[in-house]
């Protein structure tokens, strides 16, 4: 006997009611979604160019090694929404918080994993992708950072993704929000100091990241924790399954590979632009993320 999904306060029917309002309904928050995060890289940029075009290039570099993370996250999440979305729209409950909570706990493995590679890797990685002598101790400063709070990047993407798959649209751009608002207000503050803060320069960059996205993933376990969404955490049902994890990693691992492919293809373009010095390899990281605005609407 299956438990009856609630509507959330901010929720609605999806599976009733006009398709194309549904799809809207969907659309917009997701939308309006890859326009924070694009303003949020922008200013990224423009903070780094302050710091000179080795600091420019030290943060393209890095974001391009964290963008393939961020593939493995998106499988990770894509798998997480097919098995939600499911479980909903049977009008489970109980199987859709226990599907959510599994995803949880895979993409912390994880995302754990990755962390404790990427700090390992970190160096010959920047080396063989091409990072002069100028550039080479700021990468690593900032990717240090980054892999070692990248579990916030991850459970954050991962749970927007399930909450999505729920229905919850509009609370997975809130959780965006204010992960990006917390990055746009402290990053200044980390990168050129302020008062007794030291400036941290390049890695205050990452730092404001791993910040932002943790205050989204404190957000996002008072939403889980609280039942506020179609999906939450049943404190009483915590162990791990196993052949539920098997189920998503196998859901997840085409969009995963594809994401990844696509995202690597990156590595060998940025390598290839290395050769030509410091200068292009910041040039080549502010025309990228100018291009990002043009692909919003996707």
């Amino acid at each position: 006997m299956t438990v009856q999904v609630e509507e959330s306060r901010w929720g609605r029917d999806l599976t009733t009611g006009s398709l194309h309002r549904n799809i809207g309904y969907l659309a917009l928050p997701m939308i309006l979604e890859a326009g924070i995060l694009n303003v949020s890289q922008i200013l990224d940029i423009y903070w780094m160019g302050r710091l000179g075009s080795a600091a420019l290039a030290a943060v393209t570099i890095s974001m391009t090694i964290r963008w393939v993370v961020n593939s493995l996250s998106n499988g990770l999440g894509v798998g997480g929404l097919a098995v939600v979305a499911r479980r909903i729209g049977a009008r489970d409950r109980a199987a859709a918080d226990h599907a959510a909570w599994q995803t949880i706990l895979l993409a912390l493995m994880v995302s754990l994993a990755l962390g404790g590679l990427g700090l390992a890797a970190a160096r010959p990685l920047l080396v063989l992708l091409g990072a002069r002598e100028d550039v080479l101790p700021l990468a690593i400063s900032y990717l240090h950072v980054a892999f070692a709070g990248t579990f916030t990047l991850i459970l954050a993407f991962v749970i927007n993704a399930m909450l999505r798959g729920a229905g919850e649209a509009r609370l997975a751009m809130g959780v965006l929000f204010l992960a990006t608002a917390v990055n746009v207000v402290v990053e200044p503050i980390l990168v050129f100091g302020l008062g007794p803060l030291p400036a941290l320069g390049v890695a205050g960059s990452a730092w404001s990241f791993v910040l932002g996205y943790g205050a989204g993933l404190a957000m996002q376990m008072v939403i889980l924790l609280r039942g506020r969404a179609r999906i939450g955490i049943n404190l009483r049902s915590l162990g791990p399954d196993f052949r539920l994890m098997a189920r998503i990693v196998r859901i997840a691992l085409p969009s995963t590979v594809q994401m990844t492919l696509r995202s690597s293809s990156r590595l060998v373009i940025l390598g290839l632009v290395g050769l030509y010095g410091t200068f292009a390899t910041a040039g080549y990281g502010v025309a990228n993320r100018l291009l990002l605005i043009a692909l919003i609407p996707n």
